[in-house]
């Protein structure tokens, strides 16, 4: 789906990424992980001001961060994942990815890890509008 011109492309923009909250517990979970060694990395379609500015108010040192580029194909082609995955320096074998689209629960196929969706407000908005 082109979110461009959908209703929600406000919602993505970086204007309204300080409106944007996180699931309760989010940014403990997150302070947790990367206190035991663990490396996380961001990979979404969104652009990348939004996702800078949606990503500012964590206290997180992200070992990828990736957001679309030419080159690179979207999903559900696991071209960015695997990009975060050599950003990291971290083995497709030994990592786990979190989506919450469903396009996110084919995603990693191509790239091997272990996947868990989260459904979500916005995936069900986006149902909603589609």
């Amino acid at each position: 789906m082109d979110l461009l011109g959908s209703p929600i492309a406000s919602l993505l923009s970086k204007e309204r990424a300080s409106e944007t909250p996180f699931f309760p517990g989010a940014a403990d979970a997150l302070g947790y992980l990367t206190g035991r060694g663990v490396k996380l990395g961001v990979v979404t379609s969104k652009p990348w001001d939004s996702t800078v500015a949606l990503l500012g108010p964590l206290s997180v040192d992200w070992a990828a961060i990736e957001t679309p580029r030419p080159g690179l194909r979207g999903k559900p082609a696991p071209d960015h994942l695997l990009r975060a995955l050599s950003d990291a320096n971290v083995d497709p074998a030994n990592a786990i990815y979190v989506g919450d689209m469903a396009v996110d629960a084919t995603w990693g196929y191509g790239a091997a890890p272990e996947g868990v969706l989260l459904l979500t407000a916005f995936h069900d908005l986006l149902n909603r509008i589609a």
